[in-house]
């Protein structure tokens, strides 16, 4: 008795099954690698980008031809996946977002990210022809063309990464802003996910604190939020979700963020001297230049990573550059993965003797750290 005979769909589930995932993963691993290794050579091609796009708006509000900026959208395109230019659109729009009429872009080649596409889409091209004729070259392209959000995600990693130095930009602050301004990643027409926002209303940093000090945070409505530069010294923050939200160049010590959700939270430049982390989430989570004296990260967790394809969150790594972080406590705290101590303070740091192996400390840091049996 004959098996049934395969339809399309049947090849079509075969081949993503089989083929897809495995050859997705070999290419991925090609992009993490670019950007990890070379993440300062294209953090310099996204400012010179950024600019551009910054002077452009410039040169029409001068002219009158341009509201103030609300926002700036980097949009994923498709299209050029279709004719592999790789190119994202860089735009800058008024309150009106997709509806401002008066157009302001420039074009961002992320062709880093998606050097891989191509061997991706060939190769599915090669199976796709075993099958028959029950699937031609459109099926294997619709099947890459699934495949690009694996791919954005190292740009949207980059954008993360770089929007520190992307916003210190001359051209970002000669323009003229709305009172708030979002920067977003996603594809085109979405509203996608926010990577940077400010306010200037007046009144804006206590209606900030209040929020914060309010129960949102334990409905998870505090993500994504700025909390830059606020005056929080000694209060409490337990149990709230706030991942993605900005504290930068905040005045936070003693502060308690108890069992909190702060997955890739940026704390750069902030003075969190004495500030308790005991047993929040702290995944790719921005430290850089902060001040961390006698700070307790006692039973920290790292989410893992999705599956191997999804990188995000955990591909950027927890990040203490630069920080002042003398006797501060990470016993029992969950330092798997990437974390980086790169010219961080670390005298009479308490770590666990058994992480001694996973952490990459100079010698003199060390020497300094007051190592747990």
């Amino acid at each position: 008795m004959r098996g049934t005979p395969m339809n399309k769909q049947d090849a079509l589930r075969q081949l993503s099954e089989e083929k897809v995932l495995p050859l997705l993963g070999d290419c991925l691993r090609e992009a993490e690698l670019e950007f990890l290794h070379n993440r300062q050579r294209l953090t310099e091609q996204l400012k010179a980008s950024f600019a551009a796009l910054c002077r452009q708006a410039s040169d029409m509000q001068q002219r009158s031809q341009k509201a103030p900026i609300a926002y700036i959208h980097y949009s994923m395109l498709r299209t050029s996946l279709l004719d592999q230019s790789f190119t994202y659109l860089l735009a800058a729009d008024s309150r009106e977002f997709y509806f401002d009429e008066a157009e302001c872009a420039v074009t961002y080649d992320a062709g880093w990210a998606y050097r891989s596409y191509s061997r991706l889409l060939a190769e599915l091209e090669r199976e796709s022809k075993k099958y028959m004729g029950l699937l031609s070259g459109a099926d294997a392209e619709r099947l890459a063309l699934e495949c690009a959000p694996a791919f954005d995600q190292y740009v949207t990693a980059l954008l993360r990464t770089a929007m520190p130095e992307l916003v210190k930009v001359p051209e970002f602050a000669a323009l003229d802003k709305a009172d708030r301004l979002q920067i977003r990643t996603g594809e085109l027409m979405d509203r996608g996910e926010i990577l940077y926002w400010e306010e200037k209303q007046a009144g804006e940093a206590e209606k900030i604190q209040a929020l914060l000090e309010s129960d949102e945070g334990d409905r998870g409505r505090l993500a994504y939020a700025h909390f830059r530069s606020l005056s929080l010294t000694g209060q409490s923050f337990n149990g709230k979700k706030m991942p993605y939200s900005d504290f930068s160049r905040g005045y936070l010590s003693f502060c308690r963020f108890v069992e909190c959700n702060l997955v890739g939270t940026s704390w750069r430049g902030a003075n969190l001297n004495g500030a308790e982390f005991r047993g929040s989430l702290l995944t790719d989570a921005d430290f850089t230049d902060s001040g961390l004296q006698g700070a307790v990260f006692v039973n920290i967790g790292r989410l893992e990573p999705l599956d191997s394809i999804y990188r995000l969150p955990g591909l950027l790594g927890l990040r203490f550059d630069r920080a002042r972080l003398d006797g501060a406590d990470f016993t029992a705290a969950g330092l798997n993965g990437r974390v980086s101590f790169h010219e961080a303070s670390l005298e009479g740091t308490r770590f666990r003797a058994l992480d001694r192996e996973k952490l990459d400390l100079s010698e003199e840091q060390a020497g300094s750290v007051h190592w747990i049996e």
